[in-house]
This record gives C-alpha cells, structure tokens and sequence, in this order.
C-alpha cells in the first residue's frame, strides 16, 4: 500500500444516524421532520406526507426510536389545502384542517380551522370556517386583500357584514 492509498474507516456517528431508520429513507424522514403538523401544503407534498405517515403506521412495530416519535407526533396531523394561483378547482372541500385559496374555487368549503383567500384568489360558493359554533356562508367572494376566516365571518359580494 502506498501512502497515498490510506484506508479511511466508517465514521460511527454516522452509521448509527443510518442504522437509526428503520422503516424510512433519510429523505422520507427529513421531510416529515420538517413539516408543520398544521402546515398547509399543495396536493402532491400534502399526499406525500399523508403516504409517509401511513408507511409509518403499517411497521409501527419496525420503526426505529425516532421514527415512532415522529409518528406520534404527526398521527392525527390534518395538513391543510392550498390551492395554487392560475388553478381552477370545482367541487367541495369539508376539511378539518386549515384551507389557503389563491387560485380560483367553484363549490363550497367547509374548513375546522381558518379560511384564507389572498388577493388572487377567488371563491364562488360558500365559506364555512368553524371552530365549534355555527358557520355563516360567504358568497361569491373575490379576494381583494390577504382575508383570513379565523372563525365566522360573512361575506357578502366580498363587503364584510
């Protein structure tokens, strides 16, 4: 062996780091890792996210240490909707879980937490945020500024009544 060929051996840090997932890739883990239970995402990282947690569920018994906490802590996440800008959707949404418009939507929505339509986005149909009282609908709303529905709020041809 010449000097220059020095075999350099495997750092145990970081073998143990890729010991330590079970179940998971490393980049399945870090994404999941980097989320926010209550984040609103778009349709494909939302699913990712959603098919992430369900491989976790399925070889719970697998999973290594880290793996099961951060189960735990997403196992009941709702990651919210958001519906990008220059999309139209049609349909309804009933969601427990937050709701972003900033393309245009045709239907009604139906959110357990907050409503948010920004200046480009549009709504035809009713608005319902509710957070255990009774919802009041909004109609037809055009967002004209960043509006958010904490609670209940209704919209009439986009005034606030």
């Amino acid at each position: 062996m010449t000097p220059f060929m020095k075999i350099i051996p495997f750092p145990r840090k970081i073998d143990r780091a890729v010991r330590r997932l079970k179940v998971l890739t490393r980049i399945e883990f870090d994404t999941l890792d980097k989320a926010d239970p209550d984040g609103v995402y778009d349709r494909n990282t939302r699913e990712n996210l959603y098919w992430t947690l369900e491989k976790l569920g399925e070889h719970f018994k697998k999973c290594s240490k880290d793996e099961k906490e951060i189960y735990k802590r997403f196992k009941n996440a709702y990651f919210g909707i958001r519906i990008p800008e220059g999309t139209v959707w049609k349909g309804n949404i009933d969601h427990p879980g937050s709701v972003i418009i900033l393309g245009r939507f045709e239907g009604n929505i139906h959110s357990g937490k907050t409503v948010t339509i920004l200046r480009t986005g549009s709504v035809v149909g009713e608005v319902f945020a509710d957070q255990g009282q009774t919802p009041l609908p909004a109609k037809g709303f055009h967002g004209q500024s960043c509006i958010e529905f904490p609670e209940f709020t209704l919209f009439e041809a986009g005034l606030k009544i």
